[in-house]
């Protein structure tokens, strides 16, 4: 591979980063999920808050973010909940290791 070539993809990766922000702090704030089931709230701690709309019940919780990955750990669940994170707008999409999404608007 040609040296010019190689510094064009070097630049490209580097600016496609840059410009790609901080998720862990993009996320920061309401989000309600499209199907209206539940609501998720991130802070700047890194602390959440799931609110199921069908059980009327909120599960607290602690996020670490690792580039476009979240780990976060609920006091009631048995295991992690780790997602992709992508974030355009005011729509967050999170997918699991199997492919399935979900879709949030961020809240007012």
């Amino acid at each position: 591979m040609s040296l010019v070539r190689l510094a064009g993809i070097f630049i490209i990766t580097f600016l496609l980063t840059a410009c790609g922000g901080n998720i862990s702090s993009d996320i920061v704030g309401e989000w309600q999920s499209d199907n209206g089931v539940q609501d998720l709230q991130f802070m700047t701690s890194g602390a959440s808050v799931i609110t199921d709309h069908k059980t009327q019940r909120q599960y607290q919780g602690q996020c670490q973010f690792s580039g476009t990955t979240m780990n976060c750990q609920y006091e009631t669940f048995k295991y992690p909940i780790i997602m992709e994170v992508a974030i355009s707008g005011d729509q967050l999409t999170l997918t699991s290791k199997s492919g399935r999404t979900e879709s949030y608007r961020r809240k007012d």
